[in-house]
């Protein structure tokens, strides 16, 4: 495994070279930036970039893509995406209830959502906003899961 890493030039004398590991990493996430740029224009959701994590610790379980969302929405074409994936993300929203021991920090249904879009400090639930990411390119998540497994050593990117 090493050989292959030090083939593309990550490893220098068995220590990972963080400044190459960090180039390669910025141009394999190109494609991501564009296609996650294009569904915040499409949903109303200004996405200003985001963070990737993959722990020391090496768990591809724990690695994340983690959005960085505007405080601009624009409400109407926001809310004409939630209602075209009502169903989605209700279901996804009623898997994510509260119960004894575990405590949801989502809205617990569309309808809250909608409410909570009419105010003015309105934020987008995360688990509203994956899950539209995921009705509009299901494969998102998977091609990015495909390149931290492929591509990427032990590394913490923003972009």
């Amino acid at each position: 495994m090493n050989m292959e890493y030090k083939s593309i030039g990550l490893i220098v004398d068995s220590e990972v070279d963080l400044k190459a590991t960090h180039d390669i990493v910025r141009s394999e996430l190109k494609p991501f930036n564009t296609r996650i740029k294009a569904i915040g224009l499409k949903i109303g959701v200004e996405i200003l970039g985001y963070e990737i994590h993959c722990p020391r610790c090496y768990n591809h379980e724990v690695d994340s893509l983690d959005l960085k969302v505007g405080e601009h929405y624009d409400k109407s074409k926001l809310k004409a995406q939630i209602n075209t994936f009502r169903a989605e993300i209700d279901s996804k929203l009623k898997a994510n209830k509260s119960y004894d021991g575990y405590l949801a920090l989502t809205v617990s249904s569309v309808n809250e959502e909608l409410e909570d879009l009419e105010s003015e400090d309105y934020s987008i639930d995360v688990l509203v906003l994956k899950t539209l990411i995921d009705c509009l390119d299901s494969e998102l998540s998977d091609d990015f899961t495909d390149l931290i497994r492929d591509s990427i050593v032990l590394y913490d990117c923003e972009v």
